[in-house]
């Protein structure tokens, strides 16, 4: 008989992509008035989602137009690159520890917004510092080192890596993770046309943050008001738009591409043809 010792330990089950809970990162992005605070407040028909509410976008009335759950939106306002941290480290606690409080995702609206905010508070350390250091000396600072409302390239430097940074621990978080963006028209010389320039439009943030954070995410939509008047999104690359779906399933172009009803169409509980948008004839 063999002995415990000599049979060695018990095999350690792996775990697996069955044993996990699939979740979506998304981020609309698109001129405003185009629907992308509400696209993402919609997930709260779910459940307690956190909404980081930078640009003060979410109004009572067309949430409840929408039969959206007043009571579900947890309201966030941090305004620096600590507080986005802070909240993270708070919502993992509760996600650790199985609060009831634990929200089953989390939203910013707009990293457009929020990568200003992070900006200001990276000027506001510089000058801060800068100002101690000339009075250590005795000395009358220059005007370009303690001016607030000056930007320095190295200011853009240090936020975009503290949003990539951010960005990639909200999205490796068990929840959803939703963000919205304006919208930025790039001309890209070396592309066709008769000009022989191409216009593409991306997520207007940052040529490197806002490359990182398409990326980053599962879907990117890119939010539009349709001849019809009808609120739609393209989630593939088209018409020189920057589109995403990494699930496969979504339509070209999607009628209300709210996140509830893109985590419908993943889960099959809405068929893409359900959801699709057709020109009107």
């Amino acid at each position: 008989m063999v002995s415990e010792l000599e049979a060695g330990p018990a095999p350690r089950k792996r775990r697996t992509l069955a044993d996990t809970e699939e979740t979506a990162n998304i981020l609309w992005y698109g001129e405003q008035g185009t629907g992308k605070t509400l696209d993402m407040a919609t997930l709260a028909r779910r459940g307690l989602v956190t909404f980081v509410n930078a640009e003060k976008g979410l109004k009572r009335r067309p949430l409840r137009d929408w039969d959206v759950p007043l009571e579900n939106l947890e309201l966030a306002d941090p305004k620096s690159y600590k507080g986005l941290e802070a909240l993270y480290w708070d919502i993992r606690q509760r996600i650790e520890t199985k609060s009831v409080e634990a929200p089953i995702g989390v939203l910013f609206d707009s990293l457009t917004e929020i990568s200003k905010l992070v900006t200001e508070g990276q000027v506001m350390e510089r000058v801060q510092r800068k100002q101690s250091e000339a009075d250590a000396r005795m000395e009358v600072p220059k005007d370009a080192d303690v001016n607030p409302f000056r930007v320095h390239l190295d200011d853009y430097g240090v936020m975009t890596e503290q949003l990539r940074h951010l960005i990639r621990l909200f999205r490796d978080l068990p929840i959803h993770f939703g963000s919205s963006a304006l919208t930025r028209r790039d001309v890209d010389a070396s592309g066709g046309g008769e000009t022989g320039d191409s216009v593409v439009y991306r997520p207007g943030l940052t040529p490197k943050l806002g490359a990182d954070t398409v990326g980053y995410m599962d879907v990117v939509v890119a939010t539009k008001i349709a001849v019809d008047g009808r609120y739609v999104g393209v989630t593939k690359p088209r018409y020189g738009l920057v589109g995403k779906d990494r699930f496969g399933v979504l339509p070209t172009t999607m009628v209300d591409p709210t996140l509830d009803r893109i985590l419908a169409v993943i889960h099959d509980e809405l068929t893409p043809e359900e959801v699709a948008w057709t020109p009107p004839e």
